[in-house]
């Protein structure tokens, strides 16, 4: 049986996603609002997502969306539903809520009328008070306010999205979301054959995006998803997919480069690519004067945000940009905050964190 899904992802970024759960599940899915995705799939689509998929956040079993005037409506929108099928008698559950527009309540309120609504709801189908455990709950109720709009689901992922991979141990000062960095290295187009770097390298999270995405490698470098403790879905079926997922994993040799100009963090993503478990060539050096010649590049480059320190950043935009023209390569991405410092091909925009950022896409 075909549920209704919500999946979430990087706003921007929706038609990647959309790509990629087609890919994984063969079910085309349509953009909910930004940064939001809808689909009918299957439980077993669930594993294959939360498991596999490297540009989405979260995927969450939906139960209902209505439009609501006030709390009372959302209040009874909730207890109209039957929870028997999602949570056990004896497992606590928690509501994480998230709420956009003008509205006379926070997202506190809302929380509260929905856990209210779910321990009615239950109470009036099973005769038992569901407990409540904010911390660690077996159950995630996850619910949206947008405007006038109310959805609310399971949380199959759990507390921690998907774009935290579990593999990095140095941390950047800027680090990059990996889900944005892999998406960044799927519109590069990037090929098992080719050369590749990242002359911004950091704390070398695109590269190993980069190697994942070519070798197909899943999200086995963490185990915490909430899906394990959801009793209405079939684990041993998870564990299959899993095993037959992993038998296929081959993680090759690549071209892939990636350089900085400080030491300290070349030597991080050296730690970072060591606990992904993949081979990359990272090294110093100067973005601005090292020779460009690889087939993709693909880059996020500083954003300048601390006080007196954008006229710095643009003067290396301009520096790279013309180092760049020198390149020979046949793609070039790069995530920028002011893309009218850039000459490009096409453009992406997205919402990086709360920031509007751009994905710039140049052709050699």
């Amino acid at each position: 049986m075909l549920k209704e899904m919500l999946v979430t992802c990087v706003r921007g970024l929706e038609d990647i996603s959309c790509k990629e759960i087609y890919k994984i599940t063969g079910r085309r899915c349509r953009k909910a609002w930004s940064g939001a995705l809808k689909l009918r799939a299957s439980y077993k689509d669930i594993f294959l997502l939360n498991y596999t998929s490297k540009t989405i956040s979260r995927v969450i079993v939906l139960l209902a969306e209505e439009e609501f005037k006030s709390l009372d409506d959302i209040y009874k929108i909730v207890k109209n539903i039957d929870f028997t099928e999602f949570i056990e008698k004896d497992q606590s559950f928690a509501v994480r809520s998230k709420r956009e527009g003008k509205h006379d309540f926070t997202s506190i309120d809302v929380a509260r009328v929905v856990g209210q609504g779910v321990i009615d709801s239950y109470r009036d189908s099973a005769r038992v008070r569901l407990r409540v455990n904010l911390d660690e709950p077996d159950v995630i109720v996850r619910c949206y306010v947008r405007q006038n709009f109310f959805m609310i689901g399971i949380d199959t992922t759990g507390d921690r999205a998907l774009y935290k991979r579990g593999y990095r141990k140095y941390h950047h000062p800027a680090s990059l979301n990996p889900a944005i960095a892999n998406a960044m290295v799927r519109i590069s187009e990037f090929k098992e054959e080719e050369s590749f770097i990242d002359p911004f390298c950091g704390g070398g999270t695109i590269c190993i995006e980069a190697v994942h995405y070519v070798c197909n490698v899943p999200n086995f470098f963490r185990n915490d998803y909430a899906f394990w403790k959801l009793r209405f879905l079939d684990i041993e079926e998870f564990k299959n997919v899993k095993r037959k997922i992993d038998e296929k994993v081959f993680i090759k040799k690549l071209n892939v480069s990636g350089c900085d100009l400080f030491e300290k963090h070349v030597k991080g993503a050296k730690l970072n690519a060591e606990s992904a478990k993949v081979s990359i060539n990272f090294f110093k050096c100067d973005a601005t004067k090292i020779m460009l010649n690889y087939d993709k590049i693909v880059s996020n480059l500083p954003f300048g945000l601390r006080i007196g320190r954008k006229k710095v950043v643009y003067e290396l935009y301009k520096h790279f940009q013309e180092n760049l023209k020198n390149g020979e390569f046949k793609r070039c991405i790069l995530l920028v905050a002011d893309y009218k410092r850039f000459e490009f091909d096409e453009k992406i925009d997205i919402v990086y964190g709360n920031l509007p950022a751009h994905i710039l896409i140049i052709k050699g």
